[in-house]
């Protein structure tokens, strides 16, 4: 084959056009080819070289017209260790005499032999190009001109393809980090989000405590008041003092104690009766078609003893013929975190206030609507109240995950949204609202 110059210029040119757009595989396989059929080789092949400079591993290999499996051998006794040692690149004939040990020549019946280095940036051989001939070649030098030439891009290519995939393998390692971590950081969240449950649950326990012990210790005066009387008309009766006056006045007295002990005792069993629905629903992961009214007035009972802290009115205004069909339990949770948090972040212990808890309902969505009278949202913050464990207050009122479970609670669970509207000095203003047709799937 003759290399005149248009003629070497074009095949230049072929070759550049054909591995333009190619990269990765692609561009290693378009070279390899372009090379072979440019200067008639037999073989092409395109190999990486270990650090040592002991082992070469083809990356891509033409054969008689097509691409073939890659295969990988030993340098050491080969015309690839010359090259890969930047010695002698050409052999245009009787190669396999210089390299009797070197079984694969023989085995393929090679007779020239012509390769080029592939070096990166740093001068450090990453490679060799290899073009093989089973008969004698005439124009050595113009073949290797023409590999060498582009051995700067081959090794260019090789170079990005490491250097991508040290990259890929360092964000897969870092992702696994962060997956893990991420897991690590869902499993504490959960911990804590329970722990914020269970202060609700204690929060719960301290209202039922102080909403019977009033009825129930004005039923243990009754008794008292019942004993006293039945051991007064005993003693009459054994004096034989006992007159139809003195009787009527002590069967008055027993009249009276047995009124309040029933009243004080049904009072006790109507509260420990809503205090255990509220349990029943929180435990519960059924939907049910509940009134909004009713289930706000047992969560604003069960926070009784909070707010009793402070002067705070709660008001539900909820009107009684609203439902929703949905979980209790979820419901429960938003309201009974939205109270606290205005009570906790939105008042002082001795400042008067509202707050004020509302709902409407369209065709799709129900609203609830919580606005307190408080002292407001500082706008440097406001941004971050969903944020779990952030709070705006130094008074432990617990995790800071209040809203951050009401948010997760509106957005995951019921597919919905949450706006709040808060001005210093002016109070705050909680607006949900809920789909009537939750998410198909949903967790938290």
């Amino acid at each position: 084959m003759s290399f005149q110059q248009p003629s070497f210029q074009q095949q230049v040119q072929t070759i550049v056009d054909s591995i333009s757009s190619s990269y990765g595989d692609q561009f290693f396989h378009k070279v390899t080819a372009s090379l072979a059929q440019a200067v008639d080789a037999d073989y092409c092949f395109i190999a990486r070289l270990d650090d040592k400079l002991t082992t070469s591993t083809t990356i891509s290999t033409y054969a008689h017209g097509q691409h073939v499996d890659n295969f990988e051998y030993e340098l050491q006794d080969t015309p690839c260790a010359e090259v890969a040692c930047s010695r002698i690149e050409v052999y245009p004939e009787h190669v396999t005499r210089l390299f009797p040990k070197d079984i694969l020549l023989q085995d393929m019946g090679i007779e020239a032999y012509v390769g080029a280095s592939l070096k990166n940036s740093d001068n450090k051989i990453l490679g060799i190009v290899v073009a093989l001939y089973q008969h004698k070649i005439d124009n050595p030098d113009e073949i290797h001109t023409l590999y060498k030439l582009f051995s700067g891009r081959i090794a260019a290519e090789i170079d990005s393809n490491e250097k991508t995939l040290a990259l890929k393998a360092a964000n897969d390692f870092l992702e696994e980090k962060v997956t893990a971590r991420t897991k690590e950081l869902a499993t504490a969240t959960k911990h804590l989000i329970e722990q914020e449950k269970f202060a609700s649950l204690g929060t719960l326990v301290a209202g039922i405590a102080h909403e019977i012990n009033t009825p129930i210790g004005v039923a243990i005066s009754a008794t008292s008041m019942l004993q006293d009387t039945n051991s007064k008309i005993l003693q009459l009766l054994s004096d034989k003092e006992l007159t139809e006056n003195n009787l009527r006045e002590e069967i008055l007295v027993l009249t009276e104690s047995s009124n309040l002990i029933a009243t004080n005792l049904q009072r006790a069993a109507g509260q420990i009766n809503n205090f255990k629905k509220i349990a029943v629903d929180q435990g519960s992961s059924d939907i049910s078609n509940f009134q909004l009214s009713g289930h706000a007035d047992m969560i604003i009972q069960s926070l009784h003893a909070e707010i009793k802290k402070y002067s705070i009115e709660v008001i539900n205004n909820i009107p009684i013929t609203l439902y929703f069909n949905s979980h209790v339990s979820d419901y429960q949770q938003i309201l009974n975190n939205l109270i606290l948090n205005a009570l906790h972040h939105g008042f002082d212990k001795h400042q008067t206030g509202q707050i004020i808890i509302a709902a409407t309902e369209s065709t799709d969505y129900i609203q609830l609507v919580v606005r307190d009278s408080g002292k407001g949202i500082d706008k440097n913050i406001i941004n971050h109240i969903y944020t779990p464990f952030f709070t705006s207050t130094s008074r432990a009122t617990g995790p800071g995950l209040g809203l951050s479970i009401v948010y997760n609670l509106v957005n995951q669970r019921f597919g919905g949204s949450i706006q709040v509207q808060s001005e210093p000095g002016k109070g705050t203003c909680f607006t949900l609202d809920l789909p009537k047709e939750r998410p198909k799937e949903y967790h938290i």
